[in-house]
């Protein structure tokens, strides 16, 4: 594969993943519609928006994970970086507090093993990715509530009983802050090496002013509630025909 392939780059939470049961997302639209010859999603179920932003960063850097090759590079003369913002009830940190962060291995550092996510498509590296992570990315709520709906996870009772201790002074406004400051970091980042490449982001509820011209406009600002549906809603929370009806409506804006 040619280095010169025009790439389109997801990096986000499941309102980016594709489906393994259905080919149709718009994301993949607006790949046909940009005549890129390919795309690596770096989305996953459940991140938060800091690891999005490492992995938005890692994109752009052309950080060699592992099993990033030459041809897999970011071209700032014509790729495209999609980046699906999320919400504030989400933490990233250490798995646990004897775990260190590899600066070498960079993404890899993150979950992307998911057993509860079996119908997403895994990310493009998955085999490079190992299981035991040593940086932790989840909504909070899915984990230390009574109700907690992930129980088939990696996690000892050390390990949840030290992400219950970091939610203790978890504020979703002092996070959506840091969370818009990495971002501008990364647009900034962006802006300074780019030759013709665009970026753009979803789901961004922006503080810095400068994210906010890099914003889409959201799924229900377009085509309105989007009710989940038995059997059609895909796991990235639309059905086929809400893909395409947002795509029809987001075009103008691209």
């Amino acid at each position: 594969m040619s280095q010169r392939d025009k790439t389109l780059w997801i990096a986000g939470d499941s309102y980016g993943t594709f489906d393994k049961t259905s080919d149709i997302h718009w994301a993949k639209e607006l790949a046909m519609y940009h005549k890129c010859d390919r795309i690596f999603n770096l989305s996953r179920g459940g991140f938060d928006q800091s690891a999005i932003n490492f992995t938005a960063e890692s994109i752009l850097t052309n950080h060699m994970w592992p099993g990033r090759q030459e041809d897999e590079l970011f071209l700032f003369d014509q790729d495209l970086l999609l980046i699906f913002c999320t919400t504030a009830d989400r933490f990233c940190h250490l798995k646990n507090p004897f775990k260190k962060v590899d600066p070498e291995i960079g993404i890899a550092n993150l979950n992307w093993h998911t057993p509860y996510l079996e119908n997403q498509e895994p990310m493009p590296w998955i085999e490079h990715m190992p299981e035991d992570s040593n940086l932790y990315s989840q909504t909070y709520n899915s984990l230390i509530t009574d109700e907690h709906i992930l129980d088939n996870l990696d996690l000892t009772e050390d390990d949840l009983s030290y992400i219950k201790e970091s939610f203790s002074i978890h504020d979703d406004h002092w996070q959506n802050i840091k969370n818009s400051q990495q971002l501008s970091g990364i647009i900034h980042y962006f802006e300074s090496q780019s030759t013709g490449a665009k970026l753009s982001t979803l789901n961004n509820n922006f503080y810095m002013p400068h994210v906010g011209g890099y914003k889409l406009p959201n799924v229900g600002d377009l085509i309105g509630d989007t009710p989940d549906i038995p059997g059609e809603t895909l796991v990235n929370h639309l059905t086929p025909q809400q893909h395409f009806d947002y795509f029809d409506k987001v075009v103008k804006y691209i």
